[in-house]
């Protein structure tokens, strides 16, 4: 995990009361400074500090240049309290009852979006430029040089010409640098990180983002979120991907552009020129927490975003997702907690396939549920390991990773499996918080209590029970470590229990750990001609979309009774 350090942020408690108080009480400068603005609700406080936190260490690094501040515009008045108490740049953008629903498609959430871009206009009206975030985003290198180009900084001439800069859903890293806009004018713009330069084409392109919004008729009447909008806007009607790449400056062939020349004119008849940030810089969460996760040494994104998450969209989800990589720097009050951990399956060798993917989720399952059990009779907190996999994980079994040899589709060159996948590629994690279980990450802990672990281990097999461990660890030096690693393959322990309160309440957790049904589409070949008949007898094969099938596989409580 990354340390963080000891921080106030910005002006302890100030009660700035509009956009225009902010920018006049943090010394803002209009022509220099780049304004991060994030709005969240009470809903995602956690999240928002975490925000605020990585902005702070971003802005303070000494090696860092360039001129960034950032502020929280609070929809609700206990958000701005929480704020104002802990020292974040905030002011009240007040819109109660924010609807939570991921279509976002009522008038409440649109009303929020023209709120939003009201503000945005408002500070480029002001001459500043402004990063309009999403508050999952971890920032963790100040981006301002890139953004304003102004000196030596490596890639941004390729998109210094760009009105508007945005992220993308798209997923090969290598793709993306190789062929720039050509590449990521086919895929999906993400609003969760986006730079306006305080230029008038800037100025239009908001001005008909709001309009649009607002439409009750036309092309854009049917669409529910802002980012929907965005991607309309920027194609040319009934075309895809309907928008060209420019012309680098000097035909540079070999470091290709990224910028994107709009395909519909906006209502002032021009065009405007969108600028698709790199997604090695600028990570989705599929990027950063899968795809390049054996190579985060190689990578200094500016920042990573909690985008693609299986156990829901919410708060939770995205959190764990943070704890898992050390990105969460959010502390808690300090605490005498007691952990204990395992070391994971190890990932079987070969190539990325279904076969041995189920074979080591089940694998996965058994020591998970192993360790619950050591660490309910220690009474410690299981501080969990990344877990191996041979194959991603697609929503609701939608896509074929069959024909990519186990990748999300869009991904294979990444050639990234077999690797670990986040715990929500198994079980998830927001549930098993809910049973009342208690674990962590182990990445979350600090570096110095997992360099100092003390390793135990030949508790292996049914000859071995879960008291035993207890009565062992009580006798020895290891009762007063931090953190125990219990080493070896502990699957196949004894779970007895001398308490029947303890046996209960472990039924209660390991409950939460029984999967969704896995599933993938095998279309257009069809799921007997992408997978050994050996395989496919051990899930079935379900229809779906009408032409397509799909394979699914259940997995069964691991051994509770």
């Amino acid at each position: 995990m990354k340390e963080t350090k000891s921080m106030t942020l910005n002006r302890d408690g100030a009660r700035y009361e509009s956009l225009h108080d902010v920018l006049q009480g943090i010394g803002a400068k209009a022509g220099e400074d780049v304004i991060f603005i994030a709005f969240a609700n009470r809903n995602v406080a956690p999240m928002t500090m975490n925000w605020a936190k990585h902005l702070q260490n971003a802005a303070s690094d000494p090696e860092s240049s360039g001129n960034m501040k950032f502020i929280v515009a609070a929809l609700d008045v206990e958000l701005l309290k929480a704020l104002r108490e802990q020292g974040v740049t905030t002011y009240p953008a007040l819109h109660e009852n924010l609807n939570r629903a991921t279509d976002h498609a009522n008038d409440n959430w649109k009303t929020f979006c023209r709120l939003m871009i009201s503000q945005l206009k408002d500070l480029l009206d002001a001459g500043y430029d402004a990063v309009l975030s999403d508050i999952d985003v971890v920032w963790l290198r100040n981006p301002a040089p890139y953004f304003k180009c102004e000196d030596d900084v490596e890639g941004c001439a390729n998109i210094k010409a760009a009105d508007v800069m945005i992220s993308s859903d798209n997923l090969s890293p290598s793709s993306d640098a190789k062929l720039g806009a050509s590449y990521a004018r086919g895929g999906i713009f993400n609003t969760g990180m986006m730079f306006l330069r305080h230029s008038e084409s800037a100025k239009d392109f908001l001005n008909d983002w709001l309009m649009h919004l607002s439409a009750t008729s036309g092309r854009f009447a049917s669409l529910t979120t802002h980012q929907q909008v965005i991607n309309t806007m920027a194609r040319k009607q009934d075309s895809w991907p309907g928008l060209e790449p420019i012309a680098n400056e000097g035909g540079d062939i070999a470091s290709p552009t990224r910028v994107l020349e709009s395909g519909a004119p906006l209502s002032t008849g021009q065009s405007f020129k969108l600028g698709v940030l790199p997604l090695k810089l600028f990570t989705n969460g599929h990027g950063y927490f899968i795809s390049m996760a054996k190579r985060r040494d190689e990578i200094h994104p500016y920042a990573v975003h909690a985008t693609y998450t299986f156990d829901g969209s919410g708060g939770e989800a995205k959190r764990y997702r943070f704890e898992e990589s050390g990105l969460w720097a959010v502390t808690p009050p300090a605490t005498d907690e007691m952990y204990v951990t395992f070391d994971a399956t190890k990932v079987f060798s070969g190539k990325p396939n279904i076969r041995d993917h189920i074979a080591v989720f089940e694998a996965n399952l058994n020591i998970l549920r192993d360790a619950m059990a050591i660490a309910v009779a220690l009474n410690r907190t299981l501080a969990l390991p990344p877990l191996p996999c041979h194959c991603d994980k697609v929503w609701g079994g939608h896509d074929n990773i069959f024909t990519f040899q186990c990748h999300y589709p869009g991904s294979a060159e990444e050639k990234y499996l077999p690797s670990s996948c986040p715990l929500d590629h198994f079980i998830s994690p927001t549930r098993l918080r809910k049973s009342g279980f208690k674990f962590t990450p182990l990445a979350s802990l600090s570096s110095t209590t997992r360099s100092e672990a003390v390793t135990i281990e030949g508790f292996t097999g049914a000859n071995t029970t879960v008291d035993a461990v207890d009565a062992f660890v009580s006798a020895s030096s290891a009762s007063r470590a931090t953190l125990i690693n219990l080493g070896g393959d502990i699957r196949g322990i004894n779970i007895t229990f001398s308490s029947q309160d303890l046996r209960a309440r472990f039924n209660a957790y390991a409950e939460a750990i029984v999967p969704e049904m896995w599933c993938s589409e095998c279309h257009p070949q069809g799921c007997a001609n992408l997978i050994d008949a050996e395989t496919l007898a051990l899930g079935r094969v379900l229809p779906t979309r009408q032409t397509f099938d799909k394979f699914c596989i259940s997995f069964d409580a691991p051994g509770v009774d």
